[in-house]
């Protein structure tokens, strides 16, 4: 279904998005009843155990997101980070501050959200590490790896929860921002981010070499996000003589 705020009744368009913040916020609720039955000191020996068993699992295909509280999902998004490409020559302080108040420009909607950041996060990492596993194919270098990381953290940083087309056609500020383009949505959360990425607390590329070239990956891979490039994408991997290196390489671009 659709969230267009154009295709339903008012009411029940709130009444629909308040009941999936709902549900999501349900999924996220520590193990539900039965944690809540527990007393005090078992809770606090679960969480442990259960945050452990997070981080063990955020480094296999079995991670799961929605069981994640706002700040582990920040220490595994750094985790990724600090175990394929550690920091290049970034300011670390800044970088981590920068990454632990993602949240902070991300909408609580029910979809484009911090748990959907660090789900894009984890399997951008995942495949980054099948393609260093692979005898042929890309390989890409440390700072192109942080590249590609950063970009999926904040490929829908300031995000409505609305597509492009209701942009434009609701001429929201975003919509008259970009008006002469399609791909409203992803060109804010590229300019949104490089805009973060220049206030003194932000700026970890301040002794970084790579500033431009980094940049510039993002772009191309947050561009790429755009769901209308979707379809030319999947063509070129099934009509491409050796599709599983195609589609790696499409991680680049």
């Amino acid at each position: 279904w659709t969230m267009e705020s154009d295709l339903w009744d008012q009411g029940e368009y709130v009444e629909v998005v308040s009941t999936v913040q709902s549900f999501v916020k349900s999924l996220r609720s520590n193990d539900g009843e039965i944690y809540d039955m527990l007393p005090t000191s078992s809770k606090n020996q679960l969480n442990t155990e259960v945050r452990n068993s997070i981080l063990t699992s955020a480094f296999t295909w079995d991670f799961d997101a929605m069981k994640c509280d706002e700040t582990l999902l920040m220490e595994v998004i750094l985790a990724y980070f600090d175990k394929i490409s550690p920091f290049v020559s970034v300011v670390k302080e800044k970088f981590e501050h920068f990454i632990r108040n993602l949240p902070k420009y991300h909408d609580d909607n029910p979809y484009h959200n911090i748990v959907h950041i660090t789900s894009v996060v984890h399997v951008t990492y995942m495949l980054l590490v099948e393609i260093a596993q692979q005898e042929q194919g890309p390989n890409f270098t440390e700072m192109e790896q942080f590249a590609i990381l950063l970009a999926a953290a904040v490929h829908d940083i300031d995000h409505r929860g609305h597509t492009n087309l209701y942009e434009k056609n609701s001429k929201s500020p975003i919509g008259r921002a970009y008006a002469d383009h399609s791909n409203v949505l992803e060109l804010h959360h590229y300019n949104y981010a490089c805009e973060l990425l220049k206030l003194p607390q932000y700026d970890f590329f301040i002794n970084s070499v790579h500033h431009f070239e980094i940049k510039q990956i993002m772009e191309a891979n947050i561009m790429s996000t755009d769901m209308s490039k979707h379809n030319s994408l999947l063509r070129k991997i099934e009509e491409s003589s050796d599709p599983t290196s195609l589609s790696m390489t499409l991680l680049k671009i």
